[in-house]
C-alpha cells in the first residue's frame, strides 16, 4: 500500500471512531475513544517513519495532539478533548497526504519532462530518417511549422494518452492565440516553433515573450515547453537562447529546447 492510500484509510478510521464507539451512560465510551485515538496515533507514527523518513516536523505535530491526561482539572470534559484530538490528527493526516501528492506531482512532472526532452533531442534524427525512404519513394520532408507539429504529436502519442491540440486561448492584445498541445494529465503545455528566414532569433524572442505572458494564467497547465526546430541553424547561440527563457515561477515554469 502506498502512503496516500494508507493515509486515506487512517483518515476514515479516525472519522468513524465516535460512530464505532457511541456514547454510553456509564462513560465507558471515553476509554474506547482514548484507545482508538492512541492506536490511530501509533499508525500515524508508522506512516511518518515509513514515508517521511521520520520527519521531525510531523513528529512534533503528532506529539502536540491533545491528550486528555494532560488537561485534567475542573473544566476537564474528556469527550471535548478527545474530539479535539481526533480533529487535530485528521488535519495532520491531510497535511501529510498533501505533501505526498505534491511529491508525486513533482515526480510525474520530471518523468514527463524527461520524455518530452528525449523527443526534442531525437527529433532531428527522426526528420532525417523520414527524408530517406525505401525503393526510391518520395521523401517525407518538413516544409513548415505544421509539419513539425504533426510529427511531434505522433511522437508524443508514444508516451502520453490525453493530448489536446490547438486549444483556443483568450485574446492577447486583441490577437487570438493557441497553444499547440496540452498534456492534460501532466498539466504541460507545448508550443512548437520552426525557424525560417523571417523567423530568426530576434523574432522568436518576441514571440516567446508574448506567449509566456499569454499562457501564464492558463488553468490547464503550469509547465510550458517550447520546442524550436532550427534545421537551418538560424539561432547562433542555442544554449544561451534556452537559458534566457527558462523560467521558474509559481504560476508557470518555462522550458525551451532548441534543436537542429
Amino acid at each position: 500500500m502506498n502512503g496516500i492510500d494508507a493515509i486515506d484509510d487512517l483518515i476514515l478510521e479516525v472519522s468513524e471512531i465516535i460512530k464505532r464507539c457511541p456514547l454510553k451512560n456509564d462513560g465507558s465510551h471515553v476509554y474506547k475513544w482514548q484507545a482508538e485515538l492512541d492506536l490511530s496515533k501509533k499508525k500515524t507514527l508508522v506512516i511518518i517513519r515509513r514515508f517521511f523518513e521520520g520527519s521531525q516536523v510531523y513528529l512534533t505535530d503528532l506529539n502536540k495532539i491533545a491528550n486528555p491526561q494532560d488537561h485534567r482539572g475542573s473544566a476537564y470534559i474528556p469527550e471535548q478533548f478527545l474530539a479535539e484530538g481526533m480533529c487535530q490528527l485528521s488535519d495532520l493526516l491531510r497535511a501529510m497526504k498533501s505533501d505526498l501528492q505534491m511529491d508525486a506531482r513533482e515526480t510525474l512532472d520530471l518523468s514527463a519532462i524527461k520524455q518530452i526532452g528525449n523527443i526534442c533531442d531525437r527529433f532531428p534524427l527522426v526528420a532525417e530518417q523520414l527524408g530517406t525512404r525505401h525503393n526510391s519513394r518520395t521523401p517525407l520532408t518538413i516544409n513548415d511549422e505544421y509539419d513539425v507539429q504533426d510529427i511531434f504529436q505522433a511522437l508524443l502519442r508514444l508516451h502520453f494518452d490525453d493530448i489536446v491540440d490547438e486549444e483556443t486561448m483568450p485574446s492577447f492584445a486583441g490577437i487570438s492565440s493557441r497553444v499547440d498541445f496540452i498534456l492534460r494529465s501532466e498539466r504541460i503545455g507545448i508550443e512548437i516553433k520552426k525557424t525560417r528566414p523571417s523567423l530568426g532569433s530576434k523574432e522568436l524572442r518576441t514571440q516567446l515573450s508574448e506567449d509566456i505572458i499569454t499562457y501564464e494564467k492558463h488553468p490547464g497547465f503550469n509547465i510550458l515547453i517550447f520546442f524550436i526546430y532550427d534545421r537551418d541553424k538560424l539561432i547562433e547561440n542555442p544554449t544561451g537562447f534556452e537559458k534566457d527563457f527558462c523560467i521558474r515561477r509559481d504560476e508557470l515554469n518555462v522550458i525551451v529546447f532548441v534543436r537542429s
